[in-house]
C-alpha cells in the first residue's frame, strides 16, 4: 500500500476533463494520495475562481470515494489568490493542502527560483493567521530559504514538505539544506521524497532515490519520512522520462520495497515510509 503525497491527478481531471474511474485502475495499490492541482502564478483571479468552482463540484460529485480511498486535495500555488476571505473558497471546495508559492513571487511568499532576499509578507502573515484555524495542511514546498524560515519562525499550525529531496546530495535549489533539515526535525515535520530526477541526482536511479531516504534516516528519522513521488508521470496523457528509472509508475514501487529490502530496511520501517507515517499524520490533523 502507498500514500503518495503529491500527485498531479486533480490537475488532469479538471483541464482535461477526465473523471476519477478514469485514475483509478492506475492507482489501485493506493492507501491515499494527495491529488493536486497547480497554480504557476501567472493565472487571472477570475481563472482561480472557475478551477476554485470546478473543484469544489469535482469533490462533491466524488465526496464518497474520495473518503474511502484517502484521497485528499491539494492546490500548489495560490498565485492567483487577491483576498485573505479566498481561504474560504479554499476550504469549500475541498483543499486540504496548500503551498503559498509555485516557483513564482506573489503577494503571499517567495517561490524558490525568484528573490533570493524576499520572504513572507504582511499579506501572507495575515493569510497564516486564517490558516491556522481552518482544517488545511502548509506545505512547505516551494518556498526559498527566506519564505521557508519565516514561516516556520511565525505559523504554528499544521505543517508538511510534500515533495522535496535533499540538497547535500542533489544541489538543485528545490532541495532542502540541513539547516532545513534541522527545522523540520525540531518541529517533527513529514518530508515527501521526490522521484523526479532533476531533484535526485548521481545516477537517477533506485539506489539514488534510496541515498536520499537514508540520508533523512539519519538527520530526521524514518517516522518523518514519506513518499511525494510526483507522479504526474504515471498519467495516460503525459510522458514517464523526467522520474528516476525504476519507478517511473506505481506499479514501480514493488521495487522500490524490494531494493529497501535489499538494503536493510525492516518491514515496518517500509510500511512507515510507504504509508503509515502519513495517515498517522494526517489522522492527527483530523483531516482523514
Amino acid at each position: 500500500m502507498i500514500f503518495d503525497i503529491h500527485t498531479d491527478v486533480l490537475f488532469d481531471i479538471i483541464n482535461n476533463n477526465h473523471t476519477l474511474d478514469y485514475h483509478l485502475s492506475e492507482m489501485s495499490n493506493y492507501k491515499g494520495a494527495v491529488l493536486n492541482y497547480y497554480f504557476k502564478g501567472n493565472e487571472s483571479y477570475d481563472s482561480f475562481l472557475f478551477v476554485l468552482k470546478k473543484i469544489k463540484q469535482f469533490y462533491k460529485d466524488n465526496f464518497m470515494i474520495l473518503k474511502e480511498r484517502n484521497f485528499i486535495l491539494g492546490i500548489e500555488g495560490l498565485g492567483p489568490l487577491r483576498k485573505l476571505s479566498d481561504l474560504c473558497l479554499l476550504e469549500e471546495a475541498g483543499i486540504r493542502i496548500i503551498t503559498l508559492t509555485w516557483n513564482d513571487e506573489n503577494l503571499l511568499a517567495t517561490g524558490t527560483y525568484t528573490n533570493k532576499k524576499r520572504g513572507l509578507t504582511q499579506f501572507g502573515k495575515d493569510f497564516l493567521d486564517r490558516l491556522s484555524s481552518s482544517k488545511i495542511v502548509l506545505d512547505l514546498s516551494h518556498l526559498n530559504n527566506k519564505s521557508f524560515k519565516d514561516v516556520l519562525k511565525y505559523y504554528k499550525g499544521h505543517i508538511i514538505v510534500s515533495h522535496s529531496n535533499v540538497k547535500t546530495l542533489c544541489k538543485n535549489e528545490r532541495n532542502l539544506t540541513d539547516y532545513q533539515l534541522s527545522l523540520i526535525k525540531s518541529k517533527k515535520i513529514l518530508v515527501g521524497v521526490n522521484s523526479y530526477k532533476k531533484f535526485v541526482g548521481n545516477n537517477n536511479d533506485l539506489d539514488s532515490f534510496i541515498d536520499i531516504i537514508d540520508y533523512l534516516y539519519k538527520t530526521i528519522g524514518i517516522d518523518q519520512i514519506g513518499l511525494g513521488l510526483d507522479f504526474d508521470y504515471y498519467l495516460k496523457s503525459t510522458t514517464k522520462t523526467d522520474a528516476v528509472n525504476g519507478l517511473q509508475q506505481p506499479a514501480d514501487l514493488v521495487n522500490l520495497k524490494r531494493k529497501l529490502i535489499e538494503r536493510g530496511y525492516s518491514k515496518d520501517d517500509i510500511e512507515k515510509v510507504f504509508y503509515k507515517n502519513i495517515i498517522l499524520y494526517f489522522k492527527s490533523t483530523l483531516i482523514l
